[in-house]
């Protein structure tokens, strides 16, 4: 027997922040183990600290960079110099966006609607599980604009003020990331469902909305054909076709559960029957997590390849467009849509155990590093370290990042830096610990390095 609106509408709400207060306590915990220093997340917090300003690495991505560097350059420019403080800010900030992200999309939800943010939670739930350790990438921030906004074209009261921030919104999804273009497209598939509504109620709201889709888009085209990013310039072929071949088997993974989602809501007009479909569909979520887990230490260590930044987008692109062909069959066939209970929660425990076994192995991965670099004095060379020979540890470390990892660990606990990481030369680095030119400036913080002794750097 279904539940009444009011008692599906208590169990979604009860769901929904029990899986947040969750995904709350586990961003302490990743936050105070610096897993946010992983891969540019170093190099990021070191550019903020020398320069004291945003850093932007690229002008296709200016936007994204400003929300997740805010906290720290909020700071810095208030006067704060101690890094330990600035760098956990760094990190709240990288974390914080996205999830953000998820519960402005709740708010504008309507209250008989709100079981829809499962969307947006899954969402944010597969990226992070997919993209493990990557959280400093530019895709989150775009994932966490995305939402709030395809929600309020499908479900939003439509006022003027309410049409010009979300006008503005789309277009700032263009100066998030080159693949943003495929969460454009999306927003003009939901602009094409809801256009007779739209234009019943007024036109202009509808013109507004479509010009600034095209806007965005035409701009994401235009970083698309002319790329700043290295790696997109040096790989612009593999990057557009790894968007498109979907290489990564968990997208079709994800298309069996949401499949099911669609042609139960075809074909069955009844809550019950929808309900247990959609019962299924999670617990295949849960099923996909379980098996990652259990995989092999292989998935603890993921070597993130530099197209999955983009890939990443598809999650909240692909989910988006589920959204809006459930919500078009929903829409037809009047039938209510409801969760389980506790099935967020549910979902958001298995995903957090999954997260936690990651941190443990980074925290003694960090130890290792920042134990041997407390311990000497000059130059060291990763390669030829116990870490660098343990395949399982340097698995969690992109070469080119150690320099940058090993300075942000250290200097958060100590005002002296007695020793850095030197990589091989032939791998591109953004600052070359062997060039006393390259070193970050921190001396603004107090920090100073003394390699060989007192107000001496190099032989």
């Amino acid at each position: 027997m279904s539940e009444s609106p009011t008692n599906a509408q208590k169990w979604s709400t009860v769901s929904f922040w029990g899986a947040i207060i969750i995904l709350l306590g586990l961003t302490g915990f990743q936050v105070s183990s610096h897993l946010y220093l992983y891969g540019d997340g170093s190099h990021f917090l070191l550019s903020i600290l020398s320069d004291k300003e945003f850093f932007q690495p690229v002008d296709s991505r200016f936007f994204a960079n400003i929300l997740k560097q805010f906290l720290p350059v909020l700071l810095i420019k208030s006067g704060i110099t101690d890094i330990k403080w600035i760098s956990i800010a760094f990190g709240l900030n990288q974390y914080l966006v996205p999830m953000v992200g998820v519960i402005l999309s709740y708010f504008i939800l309507p209250k008989k609607d709100k079981a829809w943010i499962v969307f947006a939670l899954a969402s944010y739930l597969l990226n992070l599980h997919h993209n493990n350790l990557y959280i400093s990438t530019e895709s989150f921030a775009s994932a966490a604009i995305f939402w709030p906004l395809l929600y309020y074209i499908v479900f939003g009261t439509h006022s003027r003020k309410k049409i010009i921030w979300a006008s503005i919104g789309i277009i700032l999804t263009s100066t998030m990331h080159e693949a943003s273009l495929f969460l454009q497209l999306v927003f003009a598939v939901a602009l094409a469902f809801k256009g007779k509504d739209l234009f019943s109620h007024n036109l202009w709201i509808l013109i507004s909305l479509s010009l600034a889709v095209i806007i965005s888009l035409s701009i994401n085209y235009y970083w698309i054909l002319h790329p700043q990013d290295y790696m997109i310039v040096q790989h612009k072929e593999d990057f557009i076709s790894g968007i498109i071949q979907l290489k990564t088997f968990l997208y079709v993974r994800l298309s069996l559960p949401l499949a099911a989602l669609l042609i139960a809501q075809t074909f069955f007009k009844f809550t019950g029957k929808l309900r247990i479909t959609l019962f299924v569909a999670i617990g295949v979520f849960i099923a996909l997590i379980i098996e990652q887990t259990l995989k092999g230490d292989q998935m603890f260590y993921p070597i993130l390849h530099w197209e999955h930044r983009g890939l990443i987008i598809l999650t909240p692109a692909f989910l988006g467009l589920a959204l809006i062909l459930f919500w078009k069959f929903r829409y037809q066939s009047e039938t209510e849509f409801a969760l389980p209970r506790y099935s967020l929660i549910l979902a958001t425990l298995v995903f957090t155990i999954y997260q936690v076994r990651i941190t443990t192995l980074w925290n003694d991965f960090t130890s290792d590093l920042t134990s041997q670099i407390s311990s000497s004095r000059g130059i060291l060379d990763y390669d030829k370290t116990s870490i660098a020979s343990n395949q399982v540890k340097d698995q969690f470390a992109y070469t080119w990042s150690v320099p940058s990892l090993g300075l942000a660990l250290h200097c958060q606990n100590s005002d002296e830096v007695n020793a850095l990481w030197r990589v091989p030369d032939s791998i591109w680095q953004p600052w070359r610990p062997s060039n006393r030119g390259d070193w970050p400036n921190l001396s603004y913080y107090g920090v100073e390095y003394r390699l060989f002794g007192p107000n001496k750097y190099l032989d």
